[in-house]
């Protein structure tokens, strides 16, 4: 980062994994711990000022994780309407003195806290930007918002994301390619049986 300023992290761990059928995809193991751990670990080990945790599905299990852990959980009444009702939920629980965001997904266990830091290097305080990165030339996640895009963000109707955020201000758009892929995300069981 050019200048100083807090950084917040919002990670979303309230969907309802519809994808994976029965079992909630977060709370399933992976390497001795439930998989949204790995994803969340790498946001606390960044460097971030401030780390929200969205809740939703199963809220007091997945909370259960992370009782040690400094994190703020936030609960989102309304996380089976889509990703952008709990994005906004976290919008809104972010501190006053927040200069910008990262929104975290929780089901990629291969982002590190490298990545991330790398990303936050990028970010020049005070400036208009959304960051977004580059797997492997694949969009990915997290992706970052100055404050500016608060109040778009919490208006935005697009039950799925932030994607048509991005769309409508690509002018302010900056591209962080790594060579690497980390994107690799757990929506099925086949992804949960494909996991090295």
């Amino acid at each position: 980062m050019n200048n100083e300023g807090l950084i917040s992290g919002i990670v979303l761990a309230a969907g309802l994994s519809r994808r994976m059928g029965e079992e909630n995809k977060l709370l399933m193991p992976y390497k001795g711990k439930p998989l949204f751990l790995h994803a969340l670990e790498a946001v606390l080990s960044a460097g971030f000022e401030e780390v929200i945790l969205v809740l939703g599905h199963e809220a007091e299990e997945v909370e259960s994780q992370v009782l040690n852990l400094d994190v703020k959980t936030i609960f989102n009444p309304d996380y089976s309407s889509g990703m952008t009702s709990s994005i906004q939920v976290g919008v809104k629980c972010l501190s006053e003195e927040t200069e910008g965001f990262f929104i975290c997904l929780s089901d990629m266990p291969f982002i590190t806290s490298w990545h991330i830091r790398k990303l936050m290097s990028r970010i020049e305080m005070g400036r208009k930007e959304i960051l977004v990165p580059y797997f492997n030339k694949k969009r990915s996640h997290p992706v970052f918002f100055s404050k500016h895009f608060k109040e778009e963000i919490l208006h935005c109707e697009h039950p799925d994301g932030c994607r048509e955020v991005i769309k409508n201000n690509l002018s302010f758009v900056k591209e962080i390619h790594f060579k690497e892929d980390v994107s690799f995300d757990v929506d099925t069981q086949e992804d949960y049986r494909d996991l090295p």
